[in-house]
């Protein structure tokens, strides 16, 4: 390669600029000056080209890994007389032996040939990669389902369609990416745009769009799709697009809402809606504005629906939507979804249930599916599946943690690390695929990790196979030391509920496991479930997931009654869940009959007392049920009085000033606004009137000395003074 002219004008510039060694270390491998090999003059022949290039197996094989499919495209695509760049030529021999070098040698080599060739090439190549995203849409989407909710990819190299190949789809998308940073020069143009870089193959940005998505790159997604939206509005304007490829469109304008919704339907002429493919976009990147510039809340298909009460956190609706999308199909992405909304609906019995039918209907027809049935599994305590003794090494997550979890509740701590350790190498196998574009993709793998970490962590708590301690204890310093740890991170972590909720069920779920097989250590244990618990349907509650807080509350309660001790925290849990879902009447009711408890038994009367007394204050100022003097000196300047007497410098105390200042605040601002208001202004002047009126009568009553006129007289005054 260094003895071509390239090469040769290369050595000259670097070691002119630079200075260093580079070239001495490569001074063996420099041939001699009468062998120096020049590239030879390329036959721009277009029937060899179209020959060698206009292959529909090439592009697209029937059967054929990622690995010989980059490899012979690439070599190929060299081979074909349309590359004139004389080093890309010479690079055939490392192409045939490293499979990665062919992916970073693709992108050069398209550019290449569409920047020296002509119409022909730039035919030939827009039609064989325009059909690889049109293959890639046919196999992969189906009109009747959506993708299922995003979750951690999956690694999928084998794939057995090039065309769904995440791999070799990356590669053709990194190649798009690459000539649209190129400039373009167009005949009879003086200087390009950026637009017009968009046009170096004649693709269909929609299908290009969905290929993104399935690669988990939802940012390019985006982009795509609004280029595509772009072309087919600029057709309004001019008779064919920037591409030149002549399509036209005769949609009709409006608002953006109306003509999103048009250009939808023309995308979805080709099995690609572009509106849907948005929607999903947003979405997955938590943009909780975006969806609604999509169409979301006006759409009335099934999909779009689904998606904006997902979004809105309506499970109910959603499962309606799914019982719907299901009776016309019975795709497995539509069972992991709805299986996905009965667990976030907090339906864990019917899940469980209806897991079990499905199982014994059909079986389990995806893998998808049989990863929830094993989280199913290990969150509501169902130990009966049936798992190998020995795990294979490509086990999925899902299945590491239930192998672990049933190890682990048979006491056999080496098998249960054995397990979680292959759960944690499907884990790191899946950050291998996923897109950069946004770190929210990552999320799911980084909470996947935290549960490993802490299972790993109360594994070690246990006593190892062959320990001599008791087989029923614990290492209690050990396991004090976890459960302040996951304390601390409860206090710290501010994130999305869907990524902290499972580390949170797995901490009750671990909990309770250990609960039954370690009695002696119940009281640590018990303590520790009581506080995951709270916390569960704190969380819950924030997020509006009110069916998962109460089943947390139902748990709660169950578990209270087999402590000997009456907490309190769990109750005051259960009220406020009653209050953010809005039964009031049940709220009051529960956070009264606390305060009348704590009032009467003096029971931990310092700690809960006062926090009971500023709920209820806040309760009673929202819902006016409380003159405001009332809801002022008996609640919130009451706890404020406590928690100051209590010497308290925790976020209580803040609270309690906070919601005082908040009500006092509320009524000055209430009185300001009524002695401006129109009506105020209006009884003062019937007041003056009034008063008026009032003097004229005293003033004749005085000069009568008849005692009935007197109080006549007088009446009006006493009205005056009562109105004042």
């Amino acid at each position: 390669m260094l003895a071509t002219q390239t090469g040769i004008n290369f050595q000259l510039d670097y070691k002119g600029r630079v200075k260093d060694c580079l070239f001495q270390y490569l001074h063996p491998f420099k041939p001699a000056r009468k062998k120096a090999t020049m590239s030879s003059v390329v036959d721009a022949s277009d029937e060899h080209f179209v020959k060698t290039v206009d292959d529909d197996l090439l592009w697209v094989p029937n059967d054929a890994n990622h690995t010989a499919w980059v490899t012979r495209l690439v070599c190929q695509l060299i081979h074909s007389r349309g590359v004139h760049d004389e080093l890309l030529q010479l690079l055939t021999p490392v192409c045939k032996v490293k499979a990665r070098f062919c992916e970073v040698v693709l992108p050069f080599l398209i550019h290449d040939i569409l920047l020296h060739g002509n119409n022909t090439h730039r035919d030939v190549l827009s039609r064989q990669i325009g059909r690889f995203f049109e293959q890639h849409c046919g196999t992969l989407l189906k009109p009747s389902s959506r993708p299922p909710t995003p979750r951690t990819p999956t690694y999928s190299q084998d794939d057995a369609c090039i065309c769904t190949n995440k791999d070799s789809v990356r590669v053709m998308l990194n190649a798009i990416q690459y000539l649209r940073l190129q400039a373009r020069q167009l005949t009879g143009q003086t200087r390009s745009t950026p637009w017009d870089n968009n046009w170096w193959l004649d693709v269909d940005y929609v299908r290009v769009a969905k290929a993104a998505q399935s690669c988990s790159a939802y940012f390019t997604t985006l982009l795509y799709s609004e280029i595509w939206c772009d072309t087919y509005r600029d057709s309004d304007k001019s008779a064919s697009p920037p591409s030149s490829s002549g399509r036209q469109n005769s949609h009709s304008g409006g608002s953006q809402g109306s003509q999103l919704e048009t250009l939808s339907a023309l995308s979805d002429e080709g099995t690609v809606n572009v509106q849907e493919l948005m929607l999903e976009a947003y979405r997955a990147i938590g943009d909780p504005d975006g969806i609604y510039g999509c169409g979301a809340g006006r759409l009335a298909n099934t999909a779009a629906r689904i998606q904006t009460y997902e979004h809105e956190n309506d499970w109910s609706k959603a499962l309606c939507s799914y019982d719907l999308q299901l009776s016309q199909t019975t795709a497995s992405a539509d069972q992991a979804n709805l299986l996905q909304a009965l667990q976030n609906f907090g339906t864990s019995h019917v899940l469980d249930t209806y897991l079990v039918g499905l199982a014994s209907q059909c079986g389990l027809q995806s893998r998808d599916v049989e990863d929830f049935q094993f989280r199913a599994a290990c969150r509501n305590a169902n130990w009966n599946i049936k798992v190998p003794t020995r795990l294979e090494p490509a086990c999925s997550y899902e299945k590491g943690v239930y192998t672990g979890l049933c190890a682990l509740r048979e006491r056999d701590t080496s098998t249960a690390m054995a397990a979680f350790k292959l759960a944690r190498v499907a884990v790191l196998r899946s950050l291998g695929v996923i897109s950069m574009e946004s770190t929210r993709s990552l999320y799911p793998a980084l909470s996947r990790l935290q549960c490993i970490t802490e299972l790993e962590d109360l594994t070690s708590c246990l006593p190892g196979d062959g320990h001599e301690m008791d087989r029923n204890q614990l290492d209690r310093d050990r396991l004090d030391r976890t459960l302040s740890k996951w304390s601390v991170q409860s206090s710290v972590v501010h994130n999305d509920y869907e990524f902290i909720e499972p580390i949170v069920s797995q901490r009750c779920v671990l909990l309770r496991l250990l609960l039954d097989q370690c009695p002696a250590a119940s009281d640590h244990l018990q303590d520790g479930l009581l506080t995951q618990l709270c916390e569960q349907a704190r969380l819950a509650r924030h997020a509006g997931r009110y069916q998962v807080a109460e089943r947390a509350v139902h748990q709660l309660r169950h578990l209270a009654e087999a402590m000997a001790e009456e907490r309190w925290a769990w109750q005051i849990e259960e009220a406020r869940m009653f209050w953010a879902r809005g039964e009031h009447n049940t709220a009051n009711y529960l956070m009264r009959t606390i305060i009348d408890k704590l009032e009467k038994g003096r029971t931990n009367l310092d700690t809960f007392y006062p926090e009971c007394l500023g709920i209820y204050g806040d309760w009673l100022a929202e819902t006016c049920s409380e003159a405001p003097n009332t809801i002022m000196e008996k609640y919130l300047e009451k706890a404020v009085t406590l928690l100051e007497d209590q010497g308290s410098a925790d976020g209580a105390v803040l609270d309690a000033f906070l919601s005082l200042a908040r009500y006092a605040d509320g009524q000055y601002q209430h009185i300001i606004e009524y002695t401006r208001s129109g009506s105020f202004e209006a009884k003062q002047a019937l007041i003056r009137q009034a008063k008026e009126e009032a003097d004229q009568l005293k003033s004749v009553g005085e000069k009568t000395s008849l005692p009935s006129e007197q109080i006549v007289f007088v009446l009006p005054v006493l009205g005056v003074t009562l109105t004042k």
